[in-house]
């Protein structure tokens, strides 16, 4: 009961001065570290939300690290079905830096089964997208060591999740980097799929990294 007055009061801090909040709760942290190691992603997770609802997506993903740092440094249990959604929650909201989704990755790919790792971090990446957020200038880059981990063909599983994920809003906002490692899968995709092709040709680009790169989009559209 006395740490949630001070969870509380912490709360309260946050909301005028964010920084001194923070550190209020990374001493709450330290105590329960002790005693109670395994409440620490729980706990951390709940201050992300907390920040979320503030609309500090900054403190919100430094409190989303630390979950994760406490599920390794304890060497904690982790239900991966509840982590999938805490990745997915966090990242709708804009509080999970790029680094933290490559790491997720890697870190399926090292206590699951290949074809496991491989179902549960793609349905991040779809249903992160579906949900507002563009795909990440290196996504392609990383699904790649797990499609082969599961043995699969990785242009012909890459041309599928594009599929899936090309009817977002949020693809327009895609970087061009994305579009360059994604070119290869989406020469076939476009050749065989004439709703693909459809919607890249009424695709424009709404990052204001491509307001010079309009030749390159249609350059890249023809080939």
């Amino acid at each position: 009961l006395e740490l949630v007055k001070e969870f509380k009061k912490a709360v309260r801090r946050s909301k005028a001065k964010p920084g001194h909040g923070y550190d209020a709760f990374v001493e709450i942290a330290k105590r329960l570290g002790k005693s109670v190691a395994h409440f620490l992603p729980s706990f951390w997770e709940q201050v992300g939300r907390e920040f979320i609802a503030l609309d500090n997506a900054t403190y919100a993903s430094r409190a989303f690290g630390k979950a994760r740092e406490a599920e390794k440094v304890h060497a904690l249990k982790v239900d991966e079905s509840l982590r999938r959604e805490s990745f997915l929650e966090f990242a709708l909201a804009g509080a999970v830096s790029i680094k933290a989704l490559t790491e997720y990755g890697r870190d399926l790919a090292a206590t699951l089964e290949p074809v496991d790792a491989w179902t549960f971090f793609r349905e991040l990446c779809v249903r992160r997208t579906l949900g507002g957020m563009p795909p990440w200038s290196s996504m392609i880059k990383d699904i790649s060591p797990l499609i082969k981990a599961a043995k699969l063909d990785v242009v012909e599983e890459t041309q599928k999740i594009l599929a899936e994920m090309i009817d977002s809003p949020a693809i327009a906002r895609s970087s061009f980097a994305f579009w360059e490692s994604a070119s290869k899968a989406i020469t076939g995709l476009v050749a065989e799929n004439a709703r693909v092709a459809g919607v890249l040709l009424n695709l424009i680009p709404q990052t204001s990294a491509w307001q010079n790169e309009n030749c390159r989009w249609l350059d890249m559209l023809k080939s």
